[in-house]
């Protein structure tokens, strides 16, 4: 990470992240993560965390733990995870996508702009 850190710094390049958001779903999985694991969430740790629970919830709707069963139940899923809001439309396409995109300054990620208020 500190590569990257120096890399982006020294040429200027923005990233686009899924981070724990500021919410106070974000500040608590933070805050447990770092309690258990002894450190921050790694980069895609709150969207993975929060892929999971959008598939639990798919499987739950259809009463199914297969895939071809399950995978209409996507359609239609409205989850406020850790990361952000999740919402699929009919295509089981993401409505909004939970992204921040960060520019490095002083080796630190600054958000510029993210797809969510």
């Amino acid at each position: 990470m500190r590569l990257l850190r120096v890399l982006t710094a020294a040429i200027g390049l923005a990233a686009l992240l899924p981070r724990p958001s500021a919410a106070q779903e974000g500040r608590q999985f933070k805050a447990d993560y770092k309690q258990r694991f002894h450190t921050d969430p790694l980069t895609y740790s709150a969207a993975l965390y929060d892929g999971m629970n959008i598939v639990a919830r798919a499987m739950q709707k259809a009463n199914a733990i297969e895939p071809a069963q399950y995978r209409a139940a996507l359609a239609g899923i409205d989850f406020q995870g850790v990361s952000g809001h999740y919402r699929f439309d009919q295509n089981r396409d993401l409505k909004d996508s939970p992204i921040t995109i960060y520019n490095y300054r002083n080796g630190e990620p600054t958000p510029l702009a993210s797809s969510q208020p």
